[in-house]
């Protein structure tokens, strides 16, 4: 997983809408405090919010799908962890 791209809307507070990519599947995300620079690998997690319509899928494949809201995406990936949420989704 890798920055794509890095749009700062404060270089000064480290705030940042950065697209994340496997080389595959992109999405955009708000990230702050961004300390990696354009095309850094990342180790964390993107962590996400405000989730709705969780639902167990038959298909056994990944998505990323966005939607009309700005940071809204329809994300099809494979569970890891369902204590602690994590969601594999291709490389992300």
């Amino acid at each position: 997983m890798r920055i794509h791209k890095i749009d700062w809307l404060s270089k000064e507070s480290l705030e940042a809408e950065v697209t994340v990519t496997d080389g595959i599947l992109k999405v955009i995300c708000f990230a702050h405090p961004l300390t990696y620079p354009d095309g850094s690998r990342l180790r964390e997690p993107i962590d996400c919010y405000g989730t709705t319509n969780i639902v167990r899928a038959d298909d056994n494949e990944y998505k990323v799908e966005k939607l009309t809201e700005y940071f809204s995406y329809c994300i099809m990936g494979r569970l890891i962890d369902q204590n602690n949420g994590i969601v594999r989704v291709g490389g992300l």
